[in-house]
Order: C-alpha cells, then sequence, then structure tokens
C-alpha cells in the first residue's frame, strides 16, 4: 500500500490518499476506513494527489481529476484531448484557477477552459509561483521558469549543482528565494536572474591553407588556397556553452547563418575579389543587438585566373568543339544519360540495403525498441563510468506475467500487439538518460544510471502500475489486461569493481524468478533475496 497525500479536512477527519484509494482517518479515535467517495471513481489505483480547493473543496488527481465537496456528488474534470498516458503529478489552487503538474506540462483550469503549455523532453516534480507572477518547476533534468507564455531552463551551466530536481519537495520562503529538492538542493533568488546583454565577439584567428594568423583585421591571399578557417568567440564569463554565434560572407551570402554554439566555420575557399567577413553573438535567451567583429579579405587570382588566360582556354575550347561538332555531343550525352541512371539505382539499393542493416542491427522488430545488442553496449559502457566515476547504475529486468496463456488463448499476433503495447505505455514515462530494452521474448530490461537501490525500485514499480493500468482492446470488443514481475539489481561503489555487467544482469535475473516464485505481479530487489 503505498501512501501519496495527506490533508486535514475538519478536527475529526483527516484525508489519506493510497494506491488503493482515499482512506477517512479520526484522530480523535484512531480509526481509518475507507472513504465513501471511492465508490464514485472508475480507477482507485490512478489517484496519487489530494489537496484543498476553494470553499471546502477537494481536489483529487492522478490519471484523471475529481472535484469533490461534502454533501454533493463527486465531479470529474475532462481534460480536452488527454492522452492514455496523462498524469497528474501535483495540483496548485489560484484565487480564479487551478494550475495542474502533469507529465505533459502545465494545465490551467478557470472552471470552464483550458490552457495548456508543454513541456518538451522534460517532467515536471513540483512547481513555486513567486510574487512576480513566475513559476518556477524542478524537472528531472534541470530547472525551468515559465512566464505565462514561454518556459526557460537551467542546467549545469547556469549553476544548476545537480540537474536532477525531482524529489517533489519545494517551497517560498520568506526572502521571495524558491527552494526545490533532489539529488541536491537548488536554491534560486528570481532577482538575480537576468539575461546578459549581446557583447561584441573576437574574431580569435584566421587558418589559410597551412597558415595562421592570429586576431586578423585585414588580410590578402590566392584564391588557389583551397581551406579557410575562421575561429571566433566572446568574452564573456556567464554560461558560455550557451553563447550563439552568426556570421556571414557579407559579398556572397545575403542571410546570416542559422544560429550555432560553434565557435569556428570553415569555408572550401573563396573566389577572386574583396570580401567582408561578418560574426555576431548573443546569450541563448537574448538578443542580435551587439556589435559585430568584421575581417577583411582580398583574394587574389591566380594565372589560371587572369582575363587574358581565360580568353585563351575559351578560345581553345570554342576551336575544339567546332572540330567535333555534333557527334561528340551526342555520343556524350546518350552516355551521360545511362551512367546518370546507372548510378542513381545503385546508389537507391545501396542506400537502402545499408539502411535496413543499421536498423535490423540495433532495434527490435515487433516493439521498435533498442534489441539486446544495442542494450549491452549501453549496459557495458554504463557500468564502466559507475566504476570510474564511483556512481551507481541500476538495471531491472522483468517479463509479462502469463503471457503463455495469452500466446496460447488469442495467438501470436495479439502477443506481438501486448509486447507494442508495454513499450509503448512505458517509453513516454522514462527519463532521457534511461534506456527501455526489448530482451527477447516476452522478457524487458531496463536501465537506469545514477539511480540507487530505493530509486529503482520505485521507478520499476511505477512501470508495473502503469502497465497494470494499461489494457489492450481487441477488435471483437475484448479488452485483454495484464501485469508484470521484475528483478533489480543494483551496482555501486563498494561493489568489487570486477564486477560484470554479466553479474549485475544475473543479480537481477534471480530477482525476478524470486517475484515470480512468489505470486507475480511485484518488483523484487536482489539485496532483498
Amino acid at each position: 500500500l503505498n501512501l501519496y497525500g495527506i490533508i486535514p479536512l475538519n478536527r475529526n477527519e483527516v484525508w489519506i490518499s493510497t494506491s488503493e484509494g482515499i482512506y477517512s482517518l479520526d484522530p480523535l479515535k484512531r480509526e481509518v476506513q475507507k472513504h465513501p467517495v471511492n465508490k464514485e471513481m472508475s480507477d482507485l489505483s490512478s489517484i496519487n494527489h489530494i489537496t484543498h480547493g476553494r470553499n471546502g473543496e477537494v481536489i483529487i488527481s492522478g490519471k484523471k481529476i475529481y472535484i469533490w465537496k461534502k454533501g454533493n456528488k463527486l465531479r470529474e474534470i475532462q481534460f480536452p484531448g488527454a492522452r492514455e498516458n496523462f498524469d497528474v503529478i501535483k495540483t496548485h489552487v489560484e484565487e480564479d484557477r487551478y494550475v495542474f503538474v502533469t507529465n505533459e506540462g502545465l494545465k490551467f483550469y478557470n472552471g470552464e477552459q483550458w490552457e495548456e503549455f508543454s513541456l518538451k523532453n522534460k517532467k515536471i516534480f513540483d512547481m513555486v509561483k513567486t510574487e512576480s507572477g513566475n513559476y518556477w518547476l524542478g524537472c528531472n533534468s534541470g530547472v525551468a521558469r515559465f512566464d505565462g507564455e514561454s518556459y526557460r531552463f537551467f542546467g549545469y551551466y547556469d549553476g544548476v549543482a545537480v540537474e536532477e530536481c525531482n524529489s517533489g519537495a519545494a517551497l517560498l520562503d520568506s526572502q521571495g528565494r524558491v527552494w526545490l529538492g533532489g539529488k541536491n538542493l537548488t536554491i534560486i533568488d528570481p532577482t538575480l536572474i537576468r539575461t546578459f546583454p549581446s557583447k561584441k565577439p573576437l574574431i580569435t584567428k584566421m587558418q589559410i591553407g597551412n597558415w595562421t594568423y592570429f586576431f586578423p583585421k585585414k588580410l590578402e591571399f590566392y584564391s588557389r588556397v583551397k581551406s579557410i578557417g575562421f575561429y571566433f568567440a566572446t568574452p564573456s564569463f556567464f554560461n558560455e556553452k550557451e553563447q550563439l554565434f552568426r556570421y556571414r560572407l557579407m559579398d556572397l551570402e545575403k542571410n546570416w547563418s542559422h544560429p550555432t554554439t560553434e565557435h569556428s566555420i570553415r569555408y572550401a575557399g573563396l573566389p577572386p575579389g574583396n570580401h567582408t567577413f561578418e560574426v555576431q553573438s548573443r546569450q541563448k535567451y537574448g538578443d542580435w543587438d551587439g556589435s559585430s567583429a568584421v575581417l577583411f579579405l582580398t583574394v587574389k587570382p591566380t594565372f589560371w585566373q587572369s582575363t587574358a588566360c581565360k580568353l585563351f582556354i575559351g578560345f581553345m575550347i570554342l576551336l575544339i568543339g567546332s572540330i567535333l561538332g555534333v557527334l561528340v555531343m551526342k555520343r556524350s550525352q546518350g552516355q551521360r544519360a545511362r551512367f546518370s541512371k546507372l548510378v542513381e539505382e545503385k546508389t537507391a539499393e545501396i542506400k537502402s540495403q545499408k539502411d535496413r542493416l543499421a536498423q535490423l542491427a540495433s532495434t527490435d522488430e515487433v516493439t521498435r525498441l533498442p534489441n539486446r545488442r544495442k542494450f549491452m553496449e549501453r549496459l557495458d559502457f554504463e557500468i564502466a563510468r559507475a566504476k570510474r566515476y564511483e556512481r551507481k547504475v541500476s538495471l531491472c529486468v522483468f517479463d509479462i506475467d502469463d503471457y503463455k496463456n495469452i500466446n496460447d488463448s488469442y495467438g501470436h499476433i495479439v502477443g506481438d500487439d501486448v509486447l507494442k503495447k508495454v513499450a509503448n505505455v512505458v517509453m513516454p514515462t522514462i527519463r532521457e538518460s534511461d534506456i527501455f530494452a526489448r530482451w527477447g521474448g516476452d522478457e524487458f530490461i531496463f536501465l537506469m544510471p545514477e539511480t540507487s537501490e530505493s530509486n529503482a525500485v520505485f521507478a520499476s514499480d511505477k512501470l508495473r502500475e502503469i502497465i497494470q493500468s494499461a489494457s489492450l482492446r481487441l477488435s471483437q470488443g475484448e479488452e485483454i489486461h495484464f501485469t508484470i514481475s521484475g528483478g533489480v539489481s543494483t551496482f555501486t561503489s563498494s561493489d568489487d569493481k570486477s564486477k560484470t555487467s554479466e553479474a549485475l544482469f544475473n543479480e537481477a535475473d534471480q530477482a525476478l524468478y524470486e517475484a515470480k516464485k512468489t505470486g507475480k505481479n511485484k518488483i523484487i530487489h536482489f539485496s532483498d533475496l
């Protein structure tokens, strides 16, 4: 039984949300019983958060959102276009609206209309609103600020010591500072967050063939040079990793290049003439309002590019063309057409075969997940990294309970659809740093870098709940429900440095066997055997 939230309703009643629904506690009598509101909710296991609303209301949220008020019937709030994996993590109540922190971003509801702001590739765990109206979000990968229209992200290079602010603990202190919990404690003073003005960059050096010129202002060289490189930088002590540049050769390129964090650009060569190279810089969230660094270039023509040489070559071409005439042109055109067609056919054939082989080498054909070979490459890498830096890495091996009965009862096509369903419901819930793969048959494997034993068991059990709540609807209308059993193992800095990925896998496999043996639909860590 998992406990998710506690709120007092009055002196004689406290509500407790659990994995089996809402319980009512009388603190004076020390009596606990299931609340009648459970009968009005369709899926008790999907409820994971409760909070006080307005005027004595209680907001009950998870995969669905309910509003309860004593004496009134439970009311469900329908979120438009909610997907199957939609999940409310936290609920905050404001004067004129509700703010729902979900796995899809922030959702605002004023009682009639919804506003939603997606947060790509990140998952929110808690939120704090400052007096200025900004929302500060603790995420699985850094910190985000939402100003009502857009997000701004902060990570290592902005001063966030540990990017995983995922504990679900947050507060606003009396000084207006935001506190976010995770693997570390992040304290933010919003008054210190600002966008620095753009500065003028420097062209630090230029490479012309084998020659290098530092801090050039004006250069002259011949056009026979086949490789020309420009290098630039901006003096800044604020998040150099997110310094953006744009550049152009003014007489050859009318528009600026796309913004890039790269500090150099190389050209294959320049035609004879006078050229001007210009570069600007700005911070990621700043404007292009700084001045440009400019380099003036004079490219002198070689003998072969002189006017006299060009006239002579032109005359010779005309002479040879008039002699050879139409016969050579026709023969050349025919050969060119046949050769081009042959090259196109062979190129398309080789590309198709190459793409197919690359896909087969690393992707499971049924679920489109990484296959065993791809997973083992990543597992070996993460264990080597954990040994080198004395970090933790966890592994979960699970399979579908009674999968053989599904195949025997409904056929292998439905069995494959069950595998695909598991892959589809799990992938949106895992972190960017995790890898989820199919091991073979109905067996899956889940790698969690930088994850302790307790967190690995919690994350794996969360996947078990998600899969248990999913279902597969057949064409005839029947729904198939299924569960999983899994085993978890963890490599820590105290483990033997010679411990291999195979040993870590065997530990997880033994824990999986124990989960199967002791009743299925559970997650067991190897250390608990």
